[in-house]
């Protein structure tokens, strides 16, 4: 029984994630949104269109962002495609 039910549950989160990866595919336009900066000013994807946007998550209390940032490996890439006319929006995931 416990078998039957963890197959269950593989097929239900396969089908999930298969619906997920259908939403955006890679090349493609990406899907437009909505976010609040924290100068409290509403930034859309609308406002980039045509350009390149790197949207990074960001916990500032977690451990891998902490030696990343700590070792100048972020604020690199940030450099990088700034220079390089990218747009880079940071998201606070906490």
């Amino acid at each position: 029984m416990k078998a039957f039910w963890r197959f269950v549950a593989i097929c239900l989160f396969t089908g999930f994630a298969c619906q997920a990866m259908a939403m955006v595919e890679t090349g493609k336009t990406a899907p437009g949104f909505r976010l609040q900066s924290l100068e409290s000013e509403t930034v859309t994807l609308e406002q980039f269109k045509g350009r390149w946007v790197v949207l990074e998550w960001v916990n500032p209390d977690c451990p891998f962002v902490q030696k990343h940032y700590s070792a100048s490996n972020m604020q690199s890439l940030q450099q990088y495609a700034t220079t390089n006319k990218f747009i880079w929006l940071q998201i606070n995931s906490t």
